[in-house]
């Protein structure tokens, strides 16, 4: 007699992680090339972004996913340890040295950082924050909307919610 596994919650931290490890390079097309270096660790999304703001950008977005988002954002993830993806990585020193030299800023370098994702219950709805610094006064930051759908995670929205 066999016994039946019980089933798999669908917000299981394993199956969160494969579908961040999906959603992170996605992001980062959103914002530039594959070969941009993304920093190793998460950010942590700065909360004075008013909720009115979000929910009026983005029509779509579920209580919930902005809720998570916020809770997976209050800690630094190191990316490169914890997570399969394919991104191409910048060590800090990479980045500090981006940071201060203003040659590397004029020949275009830079770098992405990532947030953690958020889901809603059914992790069929998904968002990130994800900025793109190449320096002191120069940078942007965007919070992306994702939506999964039979072939896979697809951006449907995107806001800046600021720019040097």
């Amino acid at each position: 007699m066999s016994m039946a596994l019980p089933p798999t919650p669908r917000d299981s931290e394993t199956d969160r992680k494969s579908n961040e490890a999906a959603i992170f390079p996605l992001a980062v097309a959103q914002l530039s090339t594959a070969s941009t270096p993304v920093a190793e660790y998460t950010t942590v999304f700065d909360a004075r972004l008013d909720d009115t703001y979000a929910f009026d950008e983005f029509p779509d977005l579920e209580e919930s996913t902005w809720k998570d988002f916020f809770e997976r954002c209050s800690e630094n993830t190191r990316i490169r340890d914890e997570y399969d993806t394919q991104l191409v990585f910048a060590e800090y020193s990479e980045i500090n040295r981006i940071d201060a030299d203003y040659h590397d800023r004029a020949e275009g370098r830079s770098y992405i950082r990532l947030s953690r994702v958020g889901f809603n219950p059914e992790m069929d709805q998904a968002i990130i924050y994800a900025d793109q610094y190449c320096g002191n006064l120069c940078g942007q930051g965007f919070l992306i909307l994702f939506k999964l759908e039979a072939d896979g995670w697809k951006p449907t929205d995107m806001i800046m919610v600021w720019v040097s």
